[in-house]
């Protein structure tokens, strides 16, 4: 007979797992792209200024947000944030400079700069790496969150399912009234 698995183990063993399949798709991804087997069209090049402009100002204002409040700091785990960083201020960077230069927006069937394939592959790379050592890591230090949850679990478990009460009729059925 096996032994049930242990809550705790099971969710670190679930968002790590999680963790290690983004950690795959962006590492084969990046590898792609940044050999060339993919190659960055037009509508790629175009949607990957705008999204990472608005996600890369997010994490850059989640991070002074998590230093700032001692609220957000408790909820977060500092080293994902810090981790992020460095590929945020680079990648925010490079889309401004892009933008200004007038490489996102190219006519149609102009030559597109070959950095925008490196840059958008050694961005899913290091992202893939990030979340390799995130999932190892939290494995042995888990997020404040999912300490919650375990936390949620074993309270779950250790109190009994309340039973249902079966509700009791006071009023004889035999008794007629006779009036």
């Amino acid at each position: 007979m096996k032994k049930k698995m242990d809550p705790i183990k099971k969710i670190k063993l679930i968002y790590s797992g999680e963790l290690l399949v983004f950690a795959a798709v962006f590492l084969v991804l990046g590898i792609l792209i940044v050999t060339g087997v993919i190659s960055v069209a037009d509508w790629k090049r175009i949607a990957f200024t705008y999204v990472t402009l608005v996600g890369c100002s997010y994490l850059i204002f989640d991070f002074i947000w998590c230093l700032k409040s001692e609220k957000h700091r408790k909820k977060s785990a500092m080293i994902d944030k810090l981790m992020i960083l460095p590929v945020a201020l680079f990648v925010l960077v490079f889309d401004i400079c892009m933008l200004c230069l007038g490489y996102v927006h190219i006519p149609e069937g102009a030559e597109a700069s070959p950095l925008f394939g490196y840059v958008i592959g050694g961005d899913l790379i290091y992202l893939g790496l990030v979340y390799i050592f995130q999932a190892i890591y939290h494995y042995y230090h888990p997020v404040p969150l999912m300490l919650e949850a375990i936390e949620e679990e074993l309270k779950g478990e250790e109190s009994p399912e309340p039973q249902a009460e079966e509700s009791v009729d006071n009023t004889p059925e035999d008794e007629t009234t006779d009036e």
